[in-house]
């Protein structure tokens, strides 16, 4: 909020005596603000969690920079579990399959928020799919065991 500093940055750098051939200067205005995981969070609680594929999929092609991480997006996800918003952890853990399709570790995590959230038909699909990309995910394999027999059981 100095205007004497806003004034001089707005200045031709010749005007504040930095040579031509030093710097040259393109100011662009800014269209929005830069795409954030904070910012799709807030986007997300107000227009819902399940639409954060499509959504995602809106603001990466406004912005192709925009990219979120696997475990960026899985530790939101747990985080959304662990304050009891199993819905909202869902929407999380959908984008990250529609972001990494290959992973099984994302594909285990929304097993484990369906289950959490009481739909077993959901997490079974999901456990599957875990275990048909990583054989080796003897944790999946074993939620899916114990989901399969209660649903047998019913």
């Amino acid at each position: 909020n100095d205007a004497s500093g806003l004034q001089f940055l707005k200045n031709d750098p010749v005007k504040n005596t930095v040579p031509r051939h030093l710097l040259d200067i393109t100011r662009k205005q800014g269209q929005h603000p830069a795409p954030s995981l904070e910012a799709l969070a807030r986007t997300l609680a107000e227009k819902g969690f399940d639409k954060a594929p499509a959504i995602y999929a809106e603001w990466k092609k406004a912005d192709p920079a925009f990219a979120l991480g696997e475990e960026t997006v899985n530790s939101w996800g747990y985080e959304l579990m662990a304050a009891g918003k199993f819905r909202e952890a869902i929407g999380v853990f959908q984008l990250n399959v529609a972001l990494h399709p290959e992973s099984s570790n994302c594909y285990d995590s929304l097993g484990e928020a369906f289950m959490n959230a009481g739909d077993d038909q959901q997490a079974i699909a999901n456990y599957r799919k875990s275990i048909e990309l990583d054989p080796q995910n003897l944790t999946g394999a074993e939620h899916l065991k114990k989901l399969e027999a209660k649903s047998k059981a019913r």
